[in-house]
């Protein structure tokens, strides 16, 4: 028993959760969604704090909300650009044919260097920098 009362975490839901929660991690490894990964680990940090523990429904409704964030056509970046945060594609040309003029084209916000490696999930379409 808690301050707060009983938990409310059966030891079927603790199961549930921890096996949700690896298979979530292990899916988001193959996954190149930073905004996903950003929600796994809320999701963790709220499994670690004693008064959100509690809600499975919000726990279990952050991990739903990351999976189907490995899927989302738009993704976030730590792209640093003047101006207004905004959405650009991946910098055409992969392999990059010349590799310092797309870097150039990304410290000016107009495009995105990617990856040619795709993961399960494919690519994002648009990327938020700003």
């Amino acid at each position: 028993m808690t301050m707060n009362g009983p938990s409310r975490w059966s030891w079927e839901a603790r199961i549930t959760y921890v096996v949700a929660l690896l298979g979530t991690i292990v899916w988001l490894l193959g996954s190149n969604r930073l905004f996903a990964h950003l929600l796994v680990l809320l999701a963790l940090a709220l499994l670690l704090v004693p008064t959100t523990r509690r809600y499975k429904s919000l726990n279990f409704g952050i991990l739903g909300v990351a999976l189907l964030a490995s899927w989302s056509p738009v993704d976030l970046t730590f792209v640093n650009v003047d101006g207004a945060p905004k959405l650009v594609r991946c910098c055409p040309g992969a392999p990059y044919l010349d590799p310092r003029q797309a870097v150039s084209r990304q410290q000016a916000g107009e495009c995105r260097l990617c990856t040619d490696i795709v993961g399960p999930t494919g690519l994002p379409k648009w990327y938020l920098v700003w």
